[in-house]
């Protein structure tokens, strides 16, 4: 899932990598999803289904069936995700990033194209993302969201996530050549292992009381970008992510 810029590729720009539930927004847009539609008890009824699904992704595949076999069709599905806010200044950053000659933002997200999309759409900030990293979803002519994993990898430190590893996903961006300085901005565990691609001359920005910020602190002898540890919500965090804009 890709936006198309016009901005100058042959001089090296700033990257600024989100991860989106519990970064861009502050919510995990699944768990979102599962609350939106209480009928069905999808929230009492997670433990069952995760022993059925060794995937989350799969597991939320078969919720989306459920929920469409409720009667739920596309524009109540669109209509919960425009619901969600953005957190703090995130909005003002993306934008700021998308009006900035040498920057550029990509999302990494284990959550799905159609959530993603939509809330920033719905923020006004759709247009302010180069890529979208993230499972592929789509809905069927029924209406059904459908569902499917965005890659496999060999990944050992993501063994547990079989359907996204966002290491391989950083290394295959920043591989490119096109980026002289990244930052990546996660909360989550699985924002670890893209953060230990990263060079001293980067920075890693990590939500304060979320699991990210723990690994790093335990692994900080392997750890080579910066690391910031803040609260997302607050508007140090909007300064910082700006300070880190290259002056023209």
């Amino acid at each position: 899932f890709k936006m198309a810029f016009g901005k100058d590729v042959s001089t090296p720009r700033v990257l600024f990598a989100f991860d989106f539930d519990r970064t861009l927004i502050d919510e995990n847009s699944d768990a979102w999803i599962l609350r939106c539609v209480p009928e069905l008890q999808l929230q009492e009824r997670v433990k069952d289904l995760r022993r059925e699904f060794s995937c989350w992704l799969d597991m939320m595949h078969h919720v989306m069936k459920l929920i469409h076999e409720s009667g739920c069709g596309k524009e109540r599905i669109l209509d919960w995700m425009k619901k969600l806010s953005l957190i703090g200044g995130m909005g003002n950053v993306l934008c700021q990033i998308r009006d900035h000659p040498l920057a550029e933002a990509i999302i990494a997200s284990d959550a799905n194209t159609v959530f993603i999309s939509t809330v920033l759409e719905a923020n006004g900030c759709l247009d302010c993302v180069k890529e979208i990293h993230s499972n592929p979803a789509r809905f069927e002519q029924s209406e059904q969201l459908m569902l499917s994993r965005y890659h496999s990898h060999t990944c050992v430190r993501c063994a547990k996530n079989v359907n996204m590893c966002k290491g391989t996903i950083m290394r295959d961006v920043i591989a490119k050549g096109e980026y002289s300085q990244v930052i990546y901005i996660g909360d989550g565990t699985n924002d670890l292992c893209p953060s230990l691609q990263l060079s001293s001359n980067d920075h890693v920005v990590a939500r304060e009381g979320r699991s990210l910020a723990k690994h790093l602190r335990k692994m900080s002898a392997e750890v080579k970008p910066q690391i910031h540890v803040v609260d997302f919500a607050s508007q140090d965090t909007e300064s910082l992510l700006i300070s880190f804009l290259p002056h023209v």
